[in-house]
């Protein structure tokens, strides 16, 4: 009988990735609720008060509604759900970086290389420290480089453009002109569910091919 061998390792980060999909999932939806359940209260409060709202005080409601529907829910949920994914993308990267460090026997850690940026910093590790380039594409990483700077600001700024460095909110009010699913009402950096979504999936399936690769190679 044949035996069933189950590879354990990185098995915490595959559950990370996982969570964070299935988490996705379940915030849109009750997004989706919770904007709809106020504009159900909305038309129940014109309802009950119609004789003794003017169209001053109703126009004034349906603004706030608004606001809270098309700006500020989506930007509480999206926000700190793209921090937590680039988090995971990082933390991903050093725990594979500390696997070959191990398995390599190699002196010198991730920390200890620097860089301009983290993508900088893996690049070199990955390729003249562990001899192990990481293989992502040039577009590929364009797109985690855009999602790194977009947490930056969300998180050093709390997605407020005119409160971001100068190169940052250049670069942030561009992206937001392109239809890439980010735009700014008001200097707020707004995030679609597309957006989240894409990035979520490029984050998984870069992760997960890394995973896959190392696996591969360090079973023989």
């Amino acid at each position: 009988m044949a035996k069933i061998h189950i590879d354990f390792r990185f098995v915490d980060l595959k559950h990370e990735l996982w969570s964070l999909g299935k988490y996705r999932e379940v915030f849109e939806e009750q997004l989706t609720f919770l904007k709809d359940q106020e504009r159900v209260r909305l038309r129940a409060r014109f309802a009950s008060a119609e004789s003794e709202m003017d169209d001053a005080e109703r126009q004034f409601a349906s603004d706030q509604v608004d606001v809270l529907v098309e700006e500020v829910l989506p930007r509480f949920f999206r926000g700190p759900y793209l921090i937590a994914l680039w988090g995971l993308f990082e933390s991903g990267i050093i725990e594979l970086a500390d696997y070959l460090a191990q398995r390599k026997q190699l002196s010198l850690k991730l920390r200890d290389i620097r860089g301009r940026d983290p993508i900088e910093q893996w690049n070199k590790y990955f390729t003249h420290v562990a001899s192990y380039p990481l293989g992502i594409a040039e577009p590929t990483w364009q797109r985690l480089d855009e999602l790194r700077q977009v947490r930056h600001v969300l998180t050093h700024a709390n997605g407020r453009l005119d409160l971001a460095e100068e190169s940052a909110r250049r670069r942030l009010e561009t992206w937001c002109g392109e239809n890439r699913g980010l735009h700014a009402h008001f200097s707020l950096l707004i995030m679609s569910a597309e957006y989240t979504q894409t990035a979520q999936v490029l984050v998984t399936d870069t992760l997960s091919g890394l995973i896959d690769r190392v696996r591969s190679e360090g079973s023989g």
